[in-house]
């Protein structure tokens, strides 16, 4: 915020509502600093998915287990932003020479329009060989596609709790990612999947070789991904919280 006129407007709209929603601890800390005040009508939820989501991604991670050998298989789920998204940084780290000798692809699902003619540029750009990279566009069959996959990269630099994590660590696939929205509650550093200490270029290239060089673990930190899913990211049992506390509000 630019000015205390747009401090106090913002101030006076969260402060007078009844109740304001988060979902993520991260994001409320930063409103309430950006004001310079306590919520106490603030009420903390999650992205959730699904419990049939959740119980379809078990059922298919059955199916496709995680590869500790040969090609890993690593992916960015989403569109193509790196404004926001920063998938340039994944480039970025893979362009380093100890990558060329090692045997690994990376998929980006979802990418479309200019999207793939400007990633197209930046993997010319970084000098990496284009057969590494697979760019594919939206699927409906989102599940079905992660499953091919072994672990999931998103370096965001900004976030509310992303979906393709969510549904990523439901198929059992451990995730990289850094501290910003509700990253942090989804990647429990080294259990669920590894959480970079920031969003700069250095600090994912450094989590991103963490992540290979503990490749035996990544079936382990998976399931234990799909299992912090299926307890805290379930729709069924999440909402019903918030929808009791609504209906509080109402009466």
């Amino acid at each position: 915020m630019n000015s205390d006129k747009e401090i106090e407007t913002v101030t006076e709209v969260t402060t007078s509502a009844k109740r304001f929603v988060f979902i993520s601890k991260k994001n409320r800390r930063a409103l309430e600093r950006a004001i310079g005040q306590r919520l106490n009508n603030a009420f903390h939820s999650v992205n959730a998915i699904p419990a049939a989501a959740i119980k379809k991604a078990a059922e298919l991670s059955q199916t496709k287990s995680i590869s500790t050998e040969g090609t890993a298989k690593f992916f960015n789920l989403g569109r193509f932003s790196p404004k926001d998204k920063a998938q340039h940084l994944l480039l970025e780290a893979f362009s380093d020479d100890k990558w060329k000798e090692r045997d690994w692809q990376l998929s980006f699902i979802g990418v479309s329009g200019f999207g793939q003619t400007y990633l197209e540029k930046l993997i010319h750009f970084y000098k990496i060989d284009p057969h590494r990279i697979n760019i594919l566009s939206h699927t409906d069959n989102v599940l079905e596609e992660i499953v091919k996959h072994d672990v999931i990269l998103m370096p965001s630099r900004a976030e509310g709790t992303p979906f393709a994590m969510i549904e990523s660590m439901a198929c059992g696939r451990p995730a990289l990612g850094t501290p910003v929205g509700g990253i942090p509650e989804l990647i429990t550093d080294n259990e669920t999947g590894w959480l970079c200490r920031s969003t700069d270029s250095a600090s994912i290239a450094e989590k991103l070789e963490q992540v290979w060089q503990q490749r035996t673990k990544w079936p382990e930190l998976g399931g234990k991904a799909q299992k912090h899913i299926a307890q805290n990211y379930n729709q069924d049992t999440s909402f019903s919280e918030l929808l009791r506390v609504l209906k509080e509000d109402i009466n």
